[in-house]
């Protein structure tokens, strides 16, 4: 795929208003839940993957939960995806003062649902990926844990 994303380089980004810290707060719109992920379009699905005829997505559903003041984590009854995939929500960490992004609350995130994994997960996060079969390879003759 060879389209050009028009997306602003870091430096590029405004400053998170009263800090000096960029910020791609509403570059998606200010109600945005998304973030990067609204790139994630059923086009670029088939074109990262050809054998994917539909570009349909599948969810799954995770418990979002406060750990300490300004930070969220989640977990898919009793599997943590951190300990495997990092995919956090844009609900994972928050500013201190500014909130979530977008400049969302604890409370938007814990009582309305807002910026949680499970709002990309609806659609589904589907892109490109490599599974690697490390295990497999060592054991080949050659290679460092190899015979």
């Amino acid at each position: 795929m060879t389209e050009k994303l028009n997306r602003p380089s870091y430096d590029e980004l405004p400053l998170l208003e009263g800090t000096s810290l960029r910020t791609a707060w509403g570059q998606y719109g200010e109600t945005d839940e998304l973030g990067a992920v609204n790139l994630l379009t059923a086009e670029r699905v088939r074109a990262a993957a050809h054998s994917v005829v539909t570009g349909e997505r599948f969810s799954e559903v995770a418990k979002v939960y406060a750990t300490m003041p300004n930070i969220t984590d989640d977990r898919l009854d009793s599997f943590f995806p951190q300990g495997s995939s990092q995919w956090d929500a844009l609900a994972h960490f928050a500013h201190p003062t500014k909130g979530f992004y977008n400049g969302f609350t604890m409370a938007d995130v814990l009582d309305r649902g807002k910026v949680g994994i499970h709002n990309p997960a609806v659609k589904g996060i589907v892109g490109r990926g490599l599974l690697a079969d490390v295990a497999r390879y060592l054991e080949r003759p050659g290679n460092a844990a190899g015979p």
